[in-house]
């Protein structure tokens, strides 16, 4: 589907603040701050290694958090994949995946560490998580 382009992979952590070091390593550096995603529990920090490749490190608020058991069962590890699609076209994007088999996690949200712009999970047994972020400026040619 020509419409999607990579947007990040998130990575869930335990903790933000204990992965960074090892980011920095890689030659990744900080986006802004550590916010809050209060409906999704957990925090989220955007990485970038200034040649559009971006990390999201999502670390769990508590155990009531869906990542929590993630990470007790597997450790860190990279969580999901993101991709963006312009907003206008999101609502037949959507379609078309779920005509596939994903499965819709839940309705398009507000995601805080990504300026604003709404967001959706889905669920492909053959590849797993992926996130789909509706961008409001054209992304796609």
């Amino acid at each position: 589907m020509k419409n999607f382009k990579l947007s990040h992979i998130g990575w869930a952590v335990f903790s933000i603040e204990k992965a960074l070091p090892s980011f920095h390593v890689l030659g990744y550096k900080n986006i802004g701050e550590i916010c809050n995603d209060v409906s999704r529990k957990v925090k989220l920090l955007l990485l970038s290694d200034g040649k559009k490749n971006l990390i999201e490190l999502v670390e769990p608020f508590g155990k009531d958090s869906p990542v929590f058991n993630l990470l007790q069962k597997n450790g860190p590890f990279p969580y999901h994949v993101c991709f963006s699609v312009n907003n206008s076209e999101s609502e037949s994007c959507i379609s078309r995946l779920k005509k596939t088999g994903f499965i819709e996690l839940n309705k398009p949200a507000d995601a805080p560490a990504l300026n604003g712009n709404k967001v959706i999970f889905l669920y492909s047994s053959n590849i797993g998580l992926i996130e789909i972020v509706f961008e409001k400026e054209e992304v796609c040619n």
